[in-house]
Protein backbone atom coordinates (compact mmCIF):
# COMPACT_ATOMS: atom_id res chain seq x y z
CA UNK A 1 0.00 0.00 0.00
CA UNK A 2 1.12 3.45 -0.90
CA UNK A 3 0.88 5.96 1.85
CA UNK A 4 -1.37 9.21 2.08
CA UNK A 5 0.73 11.81 0.16
CA UNK A 6 2.52 9.39 -2.29
CA UNK A 7 -0.59 8.15 -3.46
CA UNK A 8 -1.81 11.74 -3.87
CA UNK A 9 1.47 13.02 -5.52
CA UNK A 10 1.23 9.74 -7.70
CA UNK A 11 -2.71 10.88 -8.71
CA UNK A 12 -1.35 14.30 -9.65
CA UNK A 13 1.37 13.00 -11.77
CA UNK A 14 -0.70 11.18 -13.44
CA UNK A 15 -3.49 13.38 -14.34
CA UNK A 16 -0.84 15.60 -14.99
CA UNK A 17 0.35 13.03 -17.67
CA UNK A 18 -2.93 12.70 -19.08
CA UNK A 19 -4.05 15.87 -19.96
CA UNK A 20 -0.46 16.71 -21.37
CA UNK A 21 -0.95 13.67 -23.68
CA UNK A 22 -4.56 14.66 -24.48
CA UNK A 23 -3.09 18.52 -25.23
CA UNK A 24 -0.67 17.07 -27.50
CA UNK A 25 -3.21 14.64 -29.49
CA UNK A 26 -5.06 18.11 -29.96
CA UNK A 27 -2.63 20.06 -31.24
CA UNK A 28 -1.11 17.92 -34.15
CA UNK A 29 -2.03 17.36 -38.10
CA UNK A 30 -0.87 20.30 -39.26
CA UNK A 31 1.66 20.98 -42.14
CA UNK A 32 4.26 23.89 -42.17
CA UNK A 33 4.55 23.97 -45.51
CA UNK A 34 2.85 26.76 -47.32
CA UNK A 35 -0.07 25.94 -49.71
CA UNK A 36 1.01 25.98 -53.28
CA UNK A 37 0.44 28.98 -55.45
CA UNK A 38 -1.19 28.08 -59.00
CA UNK A 39 1.22 29.24 -61.97
CA UNK A 40 -0.57 32.62 -63.64
CA UNK A 41 0.94 33.12 -66.78
CA UNK A 42 -0.98 36.62 -68.17
CA UNK A 43 -3.17 37.46 -69.77
CA UNK A 44 -3.99 35.62 -73.02
CA UNK A 45 -2.47 36.94 -76.78
CA UNK A 46 -4.85 38.16 -78.85
CA UNK A 47 -7.64 41.81 -79.39
CA UNK A 48 -9.95 42.83 -76.52
CA UNK A 49 -12.78 45.44 -76.44
CA UNK A 50 -11.99 47.19 -73.36
CA UNK A 51 -15.20 49.52 -72.48
CA UNK A 52 -14.55 52.38 -69.74
CA UNK A 53 -17.69 54.00 -68.31
CA UNK A 54 -17.73 57.06 -65.85
CA UNK A 55 -20.60 58.92 -63.78
CA UNK A 56 -21.17 61.29 -62.22
CA UNK A 57 -24.59 62.92 -60.07
CA UNK A 58 -26.66 61.87 -63.39
CA UNK A 59 -24.45 62.09 -66.29
CA UNK A 60 -22.28 59.22 -67.58
CA UNK A 61 -20.06 58.72 -70.24
CA UNK A 62 -18.59 55.94 -71.66
CA UNK A 63 -15.53 55.22 -74.33
CA UNK A 64 -14.77 52.50 -75.80
CA UNK A 65 -10.68 50.82 -77.31
CA UNK A 66 -9.25 48.29 -78.55
CA UNK A 67 -6.39 47.08 -76.41
CA UNK A 68 -3.66 44.34 -78.51
CA UNK A 69 -1.90 41.80 -75.87
CA UNK A 70 1.50 40.27 -78.27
Amino acid sequence: MIPGKRRKASRMLTLLFLGLSMFTIGCGGGSSAPAPVPAYNGTPKGAYTVTVTGTSSNVTQSTTFSLTVN
